[in-house]
């Protein structure tokens, strides 16, 4: 229990001094160390842009978080977060990991043991899986999305890593897949 707890529950009497004026000044020392432990963490969670505030991934993404807080956008949704994919518009289906699934309309769950199972980052103020993760998804389920949707992402990796697929990691699956649709995503407009 906390310093801060046991003082509220008058269990500070065993702390050294606790009777002494000085005590308080103690405790407030303690309390500020405390917040500013939090605020530097806070501060690594990077803010959400204010434009993104009515897109309906943050919105969905909101609610899940409220439901099951390791939720990870993944998919598409990921791709679209990370700069990969222009996106479908206000009415896309968002896809996400988690424990459990969150029966929010329009989304499409995934399911995980654990956050640390999956590669994940911090993008734009919510939890999406990393690139690597992101691309072996989209790969190993290029049958259900959109070749225009895989082929813009891969174009747009191909380009932002100075005309090379090297750095990616995927799985054997994966490269397969990428080998296949590898020229069309280089030559796609």
């Amino acid at each position: 229990m906390c310093l801060f707890r046991k003082i509220l529950a008058g269990q500070a009497k065993d702390r050294p001094g606790s009777d002494e004026p000085g005590f308080l000044l103690f405790i407030i020392d303690d309390l500020s160390i405390y917040a500013n432990a939090l605020e530097q963490e806070l501060a690594l969670v990077p803010k959400t842009p204010s434009f993104l505030k009515d897109s309906n991934i943050y919105k969905t993404y909101l609610s899940l978080s409220q439901k099951d807080n390791d939720a990870i956008l993944s998919h598409v949704t990921a791709l679209e977060l990370l700069g990969f994919f222009s996106g479908y518009g206000k009415n896309s289906v968002v896809e996400y990991y988690a424990i459990n699934d969150a029966k929010i309309e329009n989304t499409l769950y995934h399911s995980f043991n654990s956050a640390y199972e999956i590669g994940f980052v911090f993008c734009k103020g919510m939890r999406s899986t990393d690139i690597n993760r992101t691309f072996n998804d989209i790969l190993l389920a290029h049958k259900r999305i959109d070749d225009s949707v895989l082929l813009e992402a891969l174009n747009t990796y191909y380009y932002k890593h100075h005309e090379s697929f090297s750095e990616l990691i995927i799985g054997e699956d994966a490269k397969k897949i990428l080998l296949e649709y590898k020229d069309d995503a280089i030559n796609y407009c």
